[in-house]
């Protein structure tokens, strides 16, 4: 991560994300984002992606963690500036990315949050 980057990951995710010592080393070497969330706006925000985003199965227990994600971008999306600025490369630190190979996750971030960029894992770890 770029010294101006700053990253943000859900509990819900950093929690399936720990266990392998790799993963640990990566956590504790960057500058992660401590972002107090309303916890009532983000449980709204969770239900309400929980009940229309397809790739949830509460059988498999699959898609919480995309559906964390989804919550997240929604409180932080209505945070950023009401318009987004002309230039991502002039002013970098009001873009705001999402690292992800989901292909069902991606899909629901584009058609959502339009103005996230999305970049794929080795893009993202190429650039560290």
């Amino acid at each position: 991560v770029r010294a101006t980057d700053y990253c943000y990951v859900p509990e819900e995710v950093e929690e399936e994300f720990r266990g392998s010592a790799t993963n640990e080393r990566w956590l504790r070497k960057n500058p992660f984002v401590v972002k107090r969330l309303d916890g009532a706006a983000y449980l709204a925000a969770y239900a309400s992606f929980l009940n229309t985003y397809n790739g949830v199965s509460f059988y498999s227990l699959k898609g919480f963690g995309d559906v964390a994600i989804l919550a997240v971008l929604s409180l932080l999306t209505a945070e950023a500036p009401a318009t987004s600025t002309l230039s991502s490369g002039l002013f970098p630190e009001h873009s705001m990315y999402l690292v992800t190979d989901d292909g069902d996750l991606i899909k629901a971030v584009r058609s959502a949050f339009p103005t996230v960029i999305i970049e794929s894992g080795p893009a993202f770890t190429a650039s560290l």
